[in-house]
């Protein structure tokens, strides 16, 4: 039987340079235990290029010119793109039952900007959209919803607003078929009242001025991602949204990931028994 290590050449040396490398244009980050996992994900771009060495794959990347138009590959190829409707929902809830309403009563003639960062294929921003709709808040005034990702394949997903049956694992039942027409073959397409609800941009959070060119936000939601940086991404990643945030805004992290080291930033805060950052 081939084995990756039968069919390339790489030591050590070599993956750990391109782990640096892949660390410092979008942020991942894969430790020397990860480092197998890292070659195993990239070994099918080497193939297309008619390599089988990981240091040349390296050297290729950075410094040839054609190697820039490789990122696209690689970031769809080591992100993760695990995501549904609905998936820890609360924050969704209170944004849609708290926050927005009350911003939209306090300003009344400015737009709410929502951020869903690293939203992969799309169920989060989407959700937000339906649970708004579900509370009539495109009524009150405009909601402006922003989904982006450093993975082009999974925005290209997003635009095209149909979903198979695993992406629907939480969601309840009378939404499925309020919002969601059936494709056959257990897919199901997205009413365009919703998806014209929501844009979306590539993006990549570790790069200040990407971030800057997104504007200033009132929510942003970021989760599920920090467990793929290390402390330096994250704090860089921290400071970022907190320069994209107008000042009180909140930020949504997943329920493993914490922002509590950044005091400086933002403060915890539990509404309706969900736990949110504001920014100082």
């Amino acid at each position: 039987m081939m084995t990756l290590r039968s069919m390339y050449q790489f030591t050590a040396r070599d993956l750990a340079l391109l782990s640096q490398l892949v660390r410092q244009r979008i942020g991942l980050h894969f430790a020397p235990e990860k480092y197998d996992l890292l070659a195993e994900k990239l070994a099918p771009l080497l193939s297309e290029r008619g390599m089988d060495s990981f240091l040349d794959y390296y050297y290729y990347l950075k410094y040839d010119p054609q190697g820039e138009a490789e990122w696209e590959q690689i970031e769809q190829a080591l992100t993760v793109n695990e995501t549904y409707f609905w998936r820890e929902f609360g924050a969704l809830r209170v944004a849609a039952e708290k926050l927005v309403p009350d911003l939209q009563r306090d300003r009344p003639d400015t737009p709410v900007r929502i951020w869903h960062a690293a939203c992969a294929s799309g169920e989060e921003p989407y959700s937000m959209a339906i649970a708004l709709t579900e509370k009539a808040r495109f009524l009150y005034g405009e909601v402006d919803i922003l989904g982006t990702d450093i993975n082009r394949h999974a925005l290209r997903q997003a635009e095209a607003g149909v979903y198979a049956r695993r992406s629907f694992r939480s969601i309840p039942p009378d939404i499925l078929e309020k919002y969601f027409e059936p494709l056959g073959s257990g897919s199901f397409r997205l009413l365009s009242s919703i998806m014209r609800r929501v844009r979306f941009a590539y993006c990549n959070l570790v790069d200040a001025r990407a971030v800057q060119a997104q504007g200033v936000f009132d929510i942003i939601f970021c989760r599920n991602v920090w467990i793929y940086f290390d402390e330096e991404t994250v704090t860089r990643v921290a400071r970022n949204l907190y320069h994209a945030l107008h000042p009180g805004g909140y930020v949504a992290v997943g329920a493993a990931e914490s922002l509590l080291r950044y005091p400086q930033w933002f403060q915890p805060c539990e509404i309706d028994d969900v736990f949110l950052y504001r920014r100082v």
